[in-house]
């Protein structure tokens, strides 16, 4: 998932769409829907994310906030990211 807004807002909106529980949520346990992505990037700031990109940072997702300093290491499913660029080739 490749997003222009922010943490926040896409917590908000996917949340909402990928409530998929009928009824009583005690039977029925949500999946979080950052499980349905292999990566997720908000703030890319298309289509500056793919020419030369922005520091791409970690994304606290308890509180919305970017951790500090640029995340440099490996990618990692259902963490989310702000920024960054996309690979050339």
């Amino acid at each position: 998932l490749a997003t222009n807004s922010d943490y926040n807002y896409t917590d908000a909106i996917m949340s909402y769409l990928f409530d998929f529980s009928d009824g009583d949520k005690a039977e029925t346990p949500q999946r979080p829907w950052r499980s349905y992505f292999d990566l997720i990037v908000v703030d890319t700031r298309k289509p500056l994310f793919f020419a030369e990109g922005t520091v791409l940072r970690q994304v606290n997702t308890d509180t919305g906030k970017l951790r500090i300093g640029t995340y440099t290491g490996p990618l990692q499913h259902c963490a989310v990211y702000s920024g960054g660029e996309h690979p050339a080739g």
